[in-house]
């Protein structure tokens, strides 16, 4: 037949359409199923309908990240404004592109890109306190609810419809100041979003990636973007 095969679709030149629906086609229902780059071809990259892609430019030894989040409010008892969820996610933006960026095991320059995006499957979820229904034992409930920031362990290294969870007790209000935390959701974020590229916890001052580390810890290894480059679809 007269198409050109792409990793998740075949394009039909001579009418100039896929002959298959984009596998994310219900999340993206304001544009065509059919479509190429929205119809945006000039200004924008067909993402073959994944949330984070990397695109290898062996030539300039490049490798160029990019992650589409979308950020939800469902803070109740513990509220946070727009205003301070668009801080948090500015400063959680701001951190991760610095400290994923960089060079990786293999020498490659890693440069990493987060978009805010309101039809991306990849969540930043702010809550009152963390969860998830998947523990039934107790104590580890309560451990789970006293974190910052999580995510569930079926999320580890799901770049493409994982879900952050970051804590508005912990991070946003006085209770959460009284009771010692930091206060840092950029951080928690940050250190989260490792979890969603599939890096463990590493046990390092400074690291980024230490369980509880600090808001001045912020490195990450090479080896550990080597780690999350694994879990990132190239671009095809």
């Amino acid at each position: 037949m007269n198409w050109d095969s792409f990793k998740w679709r075949n394009y039909m030149p001579d009418i100039g359409r896929f002959f298959n629906v984009d596998p994310l086609a219900e999340d993206y229902y304001h544009n065509s199923t059919y479509a190429f780059s929205e119809n945006r071809v000039i200004d924008s990259v067909e993402l073959e309908g994944l949330e984070a892609v990397k695109v290898i430019d062996l030539k300039n030894n490049n490798v160029n990240v990019t992650v589409k989040v979308k950020p939800i409010n469902n803070t109740n008892a513990y509220p946070i404004s727009q205003t301070e969820m668009n801080t948090a996610m500015g400063n959680i933006i701001s951190q991760s592109e610095k400290s994923y960026s960089g060079k990786d095991g293999n020498g490659m320059n890693v440069n990493v890109s987060i978009v805010i995006d309101q039809e991306a499957t990849l969540t930043i979820e702010f809550v009152d306190v963390p969860s998830d229904p998947s523990i039934t034992d107790t104590s580890d409930a309560i451990q789970v609810a006293q974190a910052e920031g999580t995510i569930l362990e079926a999320d580890f290294g799901n770049t493409q419809t994982g879900n952050v969870q970051i804590s508005s007790l912990a991070n946003f209000s006085k209770v959460g100041k009284d009771l010692g935390y930091s206060g840092a959701p950029g951080h928690t974020g940050s250190h989260e979003l490792g979890h969603i590229f599939g890096i463990e916890h590493k046990n390092k001052d400074g690291n980024l990636m230490k369980d509880g580390s600090k808001t001045n810890e912020r490195e990450i290894t090479k080896e550990q973007r080597t780690e999350m480059l694994k879990n990132i679809p190239e671009e095809q």
